[in-house]
C-alpha cells in the first residue's frame, strides 16, 4: 500500500470514528452520570434536569432512557412533566418514565415517582405507595422526600395521621441534608412547641442554619 492510500484510509477511519461517537464530554460519560450523591440528595429536580438539557438535546436523554439508563429515565420523566427541552407537557409520560426508573433502582427516580403518585400526574392518586416510597427515599438521603413526609404527618392524611413529632423529625432531617427551609420550618415548630417542647433558643439556632 503507497502512504497516499494509507493517509486516506486513516482519514476514513478517523471520519467514521467521529460520526459515531456519542455526543457527551470527553470522558463519554453524560452529564445525568455526573451527579454527586450531594446533588441527587439535596439539589432540585428542575436544577438538575435544566444541567442535562444545557449538554444534551432530549433525544440524547429519550435514547438513553430507552436503552435502561435509570437515571436518563427520571430525567425524561421530569422533562415531560414539566414541558422541557422542547416536549409537549405528557404526564402520562411523565407517569410511566418515572414508574421505569424507580423499578430500574433509581433514588431520584421513585422520588419522581412517589410525586406523581401523591398528586396524581398521569395516573390516579396512590398515597399509600406515595408515602411508602418517600419514606424509602427521605431514608436514603433525598431531602424533597423527607420535606413531603413531614408535610404529610403536619396536616394529616388519608393514610399519615396528624403528628406533630414525627413531622418535626423528618423537618430536621431534611434540615440537616442541608435545606434551609426545612430548617426554617423546624425552627418555626420549636418556636411554637409543635412537636416538641416550645425552646426559643433552640428555634433562633434552627433558624441560623437556615438562613
Amino acid at each position: 500500500m503507497t502512504m497516499k492510500s494509507m493517509i486516506a484510509v486513516i482519514g476514513l477511519a478517523s471520519a467514521a470514528s467521529a460520526v459515531s461517537a456519542p455526543a457527551f464530554g470527553q470522558d463519554n460519560t453524560p452529564e445525568w452520570r455526573n451527579f454527586s450523591q450531594s446533588d441527587l440528595q439535596a439539589v432540585s429536580t428542575r436544577d438538575l434536569t435544566g444541567r442535562v438539557l444545557a449538554k444534551h438535546t432530549i433525544e440524547h436523554v429519550h435514547r438513553a432512557a430507552e436503552q435502561g439508563d435509570a437515571e436518563a429515565a427520571w430525567v425524561l420523566s421530569y422533562a415531560y412533566k414539566q414541558g422541557m427541552g422542547g416536549l409537549e407537557r405528557a404526564p402520562d409520560e411523565a407517569y410511566r418514565w418515572s414508574r421505569i426508573s424507580c423499578d430500574l433502582g433509581s433514588q431520584r427516580g421513585c422520588n419522581a415517582l412517589a410525586f406523581n403518585l401523591d398528586g396524581g400526574t398521569g395516573t390516579a392518586k396512590d398515597q399509600a405507595e406515595a408515602m411508602s416510597l418517600f419514606q424509602s427515599t427521605c431514608a436514603q438521603g433525598t431531602y424533597s422526600s423527607c420535606s413531603a413526609i413531614a408535610a404529610a404527618y403536619y396536616n394529616g392524611d388519608s393514610v399519615l395521621p396528624q403528628d406533630y413529632a414525627m413531622a418535626l423529625d423528618f423537618r430536621m432531617k431534611g434540615c440537616n441534608l442541608g435545606r434551609a427551609s426545612s430548617c426554617r420550618i423546624a425552627g418555626d415548630m420549636t418556636y411554637a412547641g409543635e412537636g416538641s417542647e416550645k425552646d426559643t433558643l433552640e428555634a433562633h439556632k434552627l433558624y441560623a442554619r437556615g438562613c
